[in-house]
């Protein structure tokens, strides 16, 4: 992404957390106690349209009306809800990610709970906000097709971390059983950057594409 190996993208397992839940509450810090001894950078966190030029990605997705948060070396931004992007049915997903003033390297990072259609996450309401220690995106909503699943995502940038904390959590309110796992999907195409590599100096190479091999 980039600048490999220096800043990441983190997807918390929510098998691997004991916070309470945030489906219908307040959403706490995902998993881990924010980082300590480190220098206190700026933060910002609304419109794209409002954040001081600095904080923002050059050749990114977001407009004016979508929601970038930043806490001065990382910056992430979200779609506005009513603007939806690429796979993801809502707006509400990650669509750039990098370092502050940097180069955007991300297309697409969207929620889903399965491989079809019904199992993505279709988000209907957003908060952002700036705390004493991070500043945060929570989206909430339901999967796209199945209405009595409640889902919520939230993200956060704390302090002077190079990596944005990630957090979903799904809630089945139907009657029946359901079988779902819950992912984060990357997509990059469109003519965008191909996948990067976590590894020193390979990251953008990669093997040629063939659908059959």
């Amino acid at each position: 992404m980039g600048v490999t190996g220096r800043i990441a993208l983190v997807a918390v397992l929510l098998a691997g957390c004991r916070d309470a839940s945030c489906i219908d509450g307040e959403c706490p810090l995902p998993c881990f106690a924010p980082a300590q001894g480190c220098t206190e950078t700026e933060r910002y966190a609304g419109r794209l349209g409002d954040a001081p030029p600095r904080l923002r990605l050059r050749y990114g997705n977001g407009g004016a009306n979508d929601i970038l948060i930043s806490n001065g070396r990382i910056t992430a931004v979200f779609s506005a809800l009513d603007a939806p992007t690429d796979l993801a049915p809502t707006g509400g997903n990650l669509i750039d990610f990098g370092t502050s003033g940097d180069i955007d390297d991300v297309t697409l990072t969207y929620q889903i709970a399965g491989i079809l259609p019904d199992d993505a996450f279709a988000y209907h309401t957003l908060d952002v906000a700036t705390h004493d220690t991070h500043v945060s995106v929570t989206v909430r909503g339901t999967l796209d097709g199945r209405p009595d699943v409640k889902v919520v995502t939230h993200y956060a940038l704390v302090g002077c971390e190079r990596f944005l904390r990630v957090r979903s959590e799904l809630f089945n309110g139907s009657a029946d059983k359901q079988a779902f796992f819950i992912a984060d999907g990357m997509h990059w195409g469109k003519r965008r950057v191909v996948p990067f590599a976590p590894a020193r100096g390979q990251g953008y190479l990669q093997p040629e594409l063939d659908l059959l091999e």
